[in-house]
């Protein structure tokens, strides 16, 4: 230890005031250095007592009555560890004993230093009074009435003030108005009780008009200047708390924000099997905050029971894996009531990877969840309506279809027939010109027919193909490919894969040819291909079906917006059917369309 007496003398001060408080190893330790540094500094143990004696004027100062007995105790602890080397040095002089027995004379010698140390005590005072003048914290000396008649000068660096500018002054003119009348209070009652002793916060002016924030220490003593007096250790605690106003507020606005979003947190330690609960939590429960279950196994006979096992199932899985993890479940309320949560939580691991804490969210969503069953059964009630709409207009155009080609059809055979009828009795006629005139007519009115019995054949296939019919799905299919790329010049590939599929209804295969159409449709409008392969396949349970084309690909926004309406109605049609479809467009577009077979 390198230090001065001098810095000797302030370190035993600050270690043994320390100790007071502290009272661990680590001071003693620190006493048995500062006695080996004393000794390398030449200082004696009489020398170090007299470092005693101002620490005992000190704590008298301070203390009286029980308390006073107890640190003087802590003191003698503090000088035994203090004054060990001084002992352990002594051991090395065999003699030492001897002599000091011998010699009476040197009694002489410890009255005179005694003397000497009676005259250190007296300095002492200047000490404590250069102690004062460096104390960090604020030290003023009060009367009974709060006159002011000593300030420290750490006064300046907190307030702002110079000491002599309070000196003589009312404390009552620096408080701010809201805590005035409860330091008056606290002032009146304190001077009435001996030796009190109090602790208490309030506001403060500084010079600058700002409020600071003091925490203050008050104990009585028997006299300043002629009457009982009041001294009062301050200390600048303003930083800390607003800090502590921010957090309070933040955990106003943090309780406010779960009320609105009726979310409460929960915490549990998994060492000692307690849980806590925020105050919304417990609202959503239906419990206060005093009959909140304890236990993890208290907490599960609020879950509905059958939710228990999953939830067990899922929390042990996160204390296994140590992952987070979500999940929504059912509680029982006191009141009979249901309501339905949803949880997030995370696992806390101490050092050696061993789970300590979890924690996490509960939500409850019991309104949201009776929306999404009215939305859900809504959304149902529309895809059936859908539905219904598809197979009405389905049927519908059957009805045209078999009407246009039965009704229209047969006129336009029978209208043909009459101008082939009237066209050999023209050729019969005796006025050769007139009925070669009347020929060429009749070959164009039969032309005419001719193509309005194609486009009465065409419009009927696009209502509702025969080969549907006729030839099942497959087949269809493969027309309906056939006929696209002669119609625009995209090439298309079938592979095939389909052993039978009459286990498919007319319902079935009437939404996947139709959905097919739909898909060639989007092929020609949006994505610029020249090359579509169509493969179908069928498992023990679905038929598959599958389409890709080399075009841009589509796009996941043009997937998921409003006004793909194309998509909405070929994902309503497979949904409605217990089907699904799927949309890729990373290489070219590529759409799977799975629908199980009837049952």
């Amino acid at each position: 230890m390198k230090h001065s007496q001098e810095k000797i003398k302030q370190k035993f001060f600050q270690q043994l005031e320390y100790f007071f408080s502290d009272r661990s190893e680590k001071n003693l330790v620190e006493a048995y250095e500062l006695g080996r540094g004393a000794i390398e500094q030449g200082m004696g143990e009489l020398e170090f007592l007299r470092l005693y004696h101002e620490a005992l004027l000190q704590l008298y100062f301070w203390e009286n009555g029980e308390e006073q007995k107890k640190q003087l105790k802590l003191a003698l602890n503090f000088l035994s560890e203090c004054l060990a080397p001084y002992e352990l040095r002594q051991r090395g002089f065999k003699d030492l004993i001897r002599r000091l027995n011998e010699q009476n004379e040197k009694l002489q010698e410890e009255v005179e230093r005694r003397r000497e140390t009676e005259e250190e005590l007296k300095q002492s005072k200047e000490h404590f009074q250069l102690l004062i003048e460096n104390a960090l914290d604020i030290i003023t000396v009060l009367d009974h009435n709060g006159t002011i008649r000593y300030e420290s000068p750490s006064l300046e660096r907190i307030l702002g003030y110079k000491p002599d500018e309070m000196t003589e002054t009312v404390l009552f003119d620096y408080i701010h108005p809201d805590d005035l009348k409860k330091i008056k209070k606290e002032l009146k009652s304190f001077t009435r009780l001996p030796g009190a002793k109090n602790i208490t916060v309030f506001r403060v002016a500084h010079k600058d008009g700002s409020w600071r924030y003091l925490e203050s220490i008050a104990k009585k003593v028997p006299d300043i200047r002629g009457g009982p007096g009041i001294i009062v250790n301050s200390r600048d605690v303003t930083d800390r708390f607003k800090a502590h106003q921010k957090l309070k507020e933040s955990e106003n606005q943090l309780a406010a924000a779960q009320k609105i979003a009726q979310l409460g947190s929960w915490e549990w330690n998994t060492v000692e099997n307690n849980l806590k609960w925020s105050d919304e939590l417990c609202n959503i429960y239906g419990v206060s905050q005093d009959k909140t279950p304890n236990t993890y196994e208290q907490w599960l006979q609020f879950v509905h029971s059958a939710d228990r096992k999953r939830v067990e199932k899922i929390l042990s899985e996160a204390f296994k894996t140590k992952k987070s993890y979500e999940f929504e479940h059912r509680i029982i309320r006191p009141d009979g009531t249901e309501r339905t949560l949803y949880c997030m939580g995370e696992v806390t691991m101490a050092e050696n990877q061993e789970v300590v804490k979890m924690f996490g969210t509960g939500q409850d969503i019991t309104r949201i969840k009776k929306v999404e069953d009215k939305l859900r059964a809504y959304s149902e009630q529309l895809r059936n309506l859908s539905a219904k709409q598809d197979k009405i207009r389905e049927e519908e155009r059957i009805r045209i279809a078999r009407e246009i080609h039965d009704e229209l059809g047969q006129m336009l055979t029978v209208l043909k027939m009459d101008v082939s009828m009237l066209m050999k009795k023209t050729s019969d006629s005796t006025d050769e010109k007139k009925a070669l005139k009347l020929s060429k007519e009749m070959e164009i009115i039969t032309e005419r027919i001719n193509t309005i019995v194609q486009s009465v054949q065409r419009i009927t296939t696009e209502l509702r193909p025969e080969v549907l019919d006729d030839l099942g799905l497959e087949e269809a299919i493969e027309w309906q490919a056939s006929e696209f790329e002669k119609r625009t010049g995209i090439k298309l590939y079938i592979i095939s894969r389909v052993n039978s599929i009459d286990q498919m209804n007319d319902e079935q295969s009437t939404a996947v040819f139709r959905i097919f159409q739909e898909t060639l449709t989007n092929i020609l409008r949006h994505s610029g291909a020249t090359q579509v392969t169509v493969r179908m396949k069928q498992d023990s349970e679905f038929f598959i079906l599958n389409v890709h084309d080399n075009g841009k690909g589509i796009t996941r926004e043009e997937i998921e917006h409003k006004n793909s309406l194309g998509i909405i109605s070929m994902r309503e049609r497979s949904q409605f059917l217990g089907g699904s479809i799927d949309f890729e467009g990373e290489d070219g577009t590529k759409v799977t369309l799975k629908i199980p077979f009837a049952k």
